[in-house]
């Protein structure tokens, strides 16, 4: 037998036994174009180094050359016109995929906050945020609310950015904190020298330590209107409510978003995150609602003890709308 139809023969075989076990084992690389496309070209070169090899050796003859040549064409237009459907079967599956992991868990409250982080940092034109305080984190993650706070002054020293911030009004606020921080959370916390006390007092108090509840909200209220007074003199968009916030949002041009929401079926009703690119979520859901509570609200008003509502109806300039 001729050298090269062996050469030819190993191939072709070759060919078949790697398409068959990519297939037969199930091997991610079976799901490539490619590998199936190299498998079949392949296939081809160990058959047509034989049939020529017989054609040179008068094996065969011109008209069996011709038949089997013509074969080998019309094989490979029906495996292009075969590996064309495959490809777009895949890609549908991929986008369907794509589509279902474009919402995923984000992690629990302060955790969260390395999400809002990012997210913040793609802003091009506006960012939302609805929450329950403008100092959200700032007691249970100090470090990445500094970068958040950070980022929300570099962004609005970009003439271009627009921030909108919703948030509650200081008796509401207050309500909220009571329902979440109680007066045994404290005591508990007061006891144990809880290291998330400490490092606030030594940040914000001078290192004393509240010896009561009312004392230790009060320096924490206090820190939330210092917040909110820079935030205005900045001229950034705060806004205030009374209404029960169904989710926290932040949302950077209606892209992406992080959301989340008080588990109540969790022990000590833990914050659940949630981030996602799925846009029908975020402007037929989140944007709709956000809308409809921003448009409701007022905008917020400094006070020597706190904050509130302004009685002066809000800016018809700053009506949210959904596009």
């Amino acid at each position: 037998m001729r050298k090269i139809t062996i050469i030819g023969g190993c191939i072709a075989f070759g060919a078949v036994i790697a398409g068959g076990l990519t297939y037969y084992l199930q091997l991610a690389i079976a799901s490539s174009g490619i590998a199936q496309l190299l498998c079949v070209l392949t296939f081809v070169l160990g058959i047509s180094l034989i049939i020529f090899d017989l054609h040179a050796a008068n094996v065969i003859g011109q008209d069996a050359l011709d038949r089997v040549t013509f074969a080998l064409a019309v094989g490979a237009i029906i495996f292009a016109i075969w590996q064309f459907h495959d490809s777009r079967a895949q890609e549908t599956r991929m986008q369907g995929l794509d589509k279902e992991m474009s919402t995923r868990f984000a992690g629990f409250f302060p955790k969260n906050m390395r999400e809002i982080n990012e997210i913040l940092q793609k802003v091009d034109n506006r960012v939302d945020i609805m929450a329950d305080f403008v100092g959200y984190g700032h007691y249970s993650a100090p470090d990445e609310f500094d970068k958040y706070f950070r980022q929300l002054q570099y962004l609005r020293s970009q003439n271009n950015k627009q921030i909108r911030i919703l948030v509650y009004t200081l008796a509401k606020g207050r309500q909220v904190h009571d329902t979440q921080f109680t007066q045994a959370s404290f005591a508990e916390a007061l006891k144990k020298r809880d290291p998330r006390l400490l490092r606030f007092c030594n940040t914000y108090n001078g290192a004393k330590i509240p010896k009561t509840k009312q004392e230790f909200d009060a320096l924490l209220f206090s820190k939330q209107r210092e917040y909110l007074k820079d935030l205005k003199d900045r001229g950034i968009d705060v806004r205030v409510t009374e209404t029960d916030l169904p989710f926290f949002l932040w949302s950077e041009d209606d892209q992406e978003a992080v959301f989340s929401f008080l588990n109540q079926d969790l022990p000590q009703a833990r914050e659940v995150t949630f981030r996602t690119r799925d846009s029908s979520l975020i402007v037929d859901t989140f944007k709709v609602r956000f809308c409809k509570l921003w448009n409701e609200a007022h905008e917020v008003e400094l006070t020597e003890d706190g904050w509130k509502a302004s009685s002066d109806a809000p800016r018809s300039g700053d009506v949210c709308v959904v596009r």
